[in-house]
């Protein structure tokens, strides 16, 4: 590995164990005790308690960890926007993948080859978003 992974992972541990608080208590329970079964559970002032030596089944069915609510697919606004901005780029591929098939050159065929391909990839992503939403 080179320092720049090295580095750039470090950066990224970082963050998310100063970003989430479960994580914080994740790293410090599996540094602590490291073969100890434990179980966080959410309090209502969105902290996480603490349950050592319990696996989830065993709680009482009141401090069961919720299971997280599945979201609909495409129904935030960011849905939209990754849809359209991915049509928009895969017209803008297909438009300049046209234009450069009259241009002569090599370096006109090697920029069409690669229009070709962001317009495929494009394609196959708008083909990915609309069917995962039809999946919900």
């Amino acid at each position: 590995m080179s320092v720049a992974t090295v580095g750039l992972f470090a950066v990224a541990f970082a963050a998310v164990v100063t970003w989430s608080p479960l994580a914080r208590g994740l790293v410090r329970e599996s540094v602590v005790r490291p073969n100890e079964p434990c179980t966080f559970t959410p309090t209502s002032d969105g902290k996480f308690e603490v349950h050592r030596k319990v696996m989830p089944e065993d709680l009482p069915p009141g401090d069961q960890p919720a299971a997280p609510e599945q979201e609909v697919i495409g129904s935030s606004s960011h849905f939209k926007y990754v849809l359209g901005a991915t049509v928009i780029l895969t017209l803008l591929a297909l438009v300049a993948f046209v234009a450069l098939v009259f241009a002569p050159g090599d370096r006109a065929a090697s920029a069409g080859s690669t229009c070709e391909k962001a317009f495929i990839f494009g394609f196959s992503a708008l083909i990915g978003l609309i069917g995962g939403k039809a999946i919900k």
